[in-house]
């Protein structure tokens, strides 16, 4: 009877071996043990009263596919021409093609589209792609001079306003102009080299040391430090 038991397990074993899809192997001992063993590393006490042997564990399937991969862990010399669903995205010497996935303060996931925008051959059409790009300049260059730290204080900035709501759909259009634009009033230039967009301030995101001279429709707000121009509230 326990023999018949242990071909029974040992071919079950097998059966489930194979449909999990791993490599063909004695999944589990052929010896009926009449006592629950002690097994080694990496193996697991299977069977039931009378008949125990020591089996490998299956590999459970994946519930969810891994995430994908933000940016190549390759810096390319030129700029490289993506697959389908990445961008190049880099400085000068290292590119790399990159998914639009981010992650700044551990809670924004902005995705990117890359399809031209027909309007126009030398603009591309990206959402957030702002903040994609300050980004991903940051994690491909080290921050040794002033205008890689002024592209920290404006990811730190971006991802700040939205998480706290402040930066909504409107607040810059999805236009990746190629030279720095003049803005109307308002809006000022945001972004970097081949991505400009005319962007609504986010108030109190300056922090300018000495109290500035507001133009007409806007305030002074903050206190010694740290002073910005805010626009006057205005009333329903």
């Amino acid at each position: 009877m326990k023999s018949i038991l242990a071909v029974i397990l040992v071919l079950a074993s097998f059966a489930a071996s194979s449909n999990a899809l791993v490599p063909r192997q004695d999944f589990c001992t052929a010896v009926c043990r009449p006592d629950k063993p002690v097994c080694p590393p990496g193996q697991k006490p299977t069977g039931s009263e009378g008949c125990w042997g020591c089996c490998v564990g299956a590999p459970a399937p994946k519930a969810t596919p891994d995430p994908p991969t933000v940016c190549a862990a390759v810096c390319h010399e030129e700029k490289p021409v993506c697959p389908e669903g990445e961008a190049p995205t880099g400085v000068e010497g290292c590119w790399g093609c990159c998914v639009a996935t981010i992650s700044a303060l551990g809670r924004i996931s902005m995705q990117m589209s890359t399809e031209l925008n027909p309007a126009s051959e030398d603009t591309i059409k990206l959402e957030n792609y702002e903040a994609t790009m300050l980004y991903t300049k940051i994690k491909s260059s080290e921050l040794h001079d002033n205008s890689n730290m002024k592209l920290l204080s404006a990811i730190i900035v971006v991802a700040i306003s939205m998480i706290t709501g402040a930066f909504s759909a409107q607040v810059c259009p999805d236009i990746c102009r190629q030279v720095k634009p003049a803005c109307p009033v308002g809006e000022a230039p945001t972004g970097g080299d081949g991505c400009w967009g005319c962007c609504r301030k986010i108030c109190g995101s300056a922090c300018l040391p000495t109290r500035p001279f507001c133009p007409e429709g806007e305030v002074v707000v903050g206190s010694t430090g740290c002073w910005d121009c805010c626009p006057v509230p205005t009333t329903p």
